[in-house]
């Protein structure tokens, strides 16, 4: 077996890396509960 040694490159503060998913994760949320309202209502 061998290892490759990965060296990962940062862009910004690693506290983005926490706050950008959280924002898709509830943006999809709200988007998808207003689909399913949507849906609902027909």
């Amino acid at each position: 077996m061998f290892s490759i040694a990965l060296t990962a490159t940062r862009i910004g503060s690693p506290i983005l890396g926490v706050i950008i998913p959280v924002i898709i994760l509830g943006l999809s949320i709200v988007l998808t509960l207003m689909l399913i309202r949507h849906f609902i209502k027909r």
